[in-house]
């Protein structure tokens, strides 16, 4: 059984807090490493700038072939922004390939 331990950390005569998530560039870093929270967030983003762009897939002038790349070059890169910092579990690779 691992036990959180609380650090100490005096930066000149001022004491900074520790957090358990920390928001980055768009990324949130957990203390445990785990990503679940990160990557359902991101998976929501890319769900939304799908549903934004609604007027676009009801179009009838643009091709379904079109509207194909543009939903997974739109949403696709907005969900696996950051990606690289992910650690990805056996259930959280299947939930991510069912997305795409």
């Amino acid at each position: 059984m691992c036990t959180k331990q609380k650090l100490w950390l005096l930066l000149g005569m001022e004491n900074l807090e520790q957090v358990n998530t920390f928001p980055y560039l768009g990324s949130v870093f957990a203390d445990d490493a785990e990503c679940e929270k990160e990557i359902k967030g991101r998976l929501g983003k890319g769900y939304n700038v799908g549903v934004a762009m609604k007027k676009l897939w009801q179009s009838h002038d643009i091709s379904i072939a079109t509207k194909a790349k543009l939903m997974k070059t739109l949403t696709w890169t907005v969900a696996t922004y950051s990606c690289e910092s992910w650690t990805i579990k056996k259930r959280t690779k299947t939930k991510l390939m069912r997305w795409r």
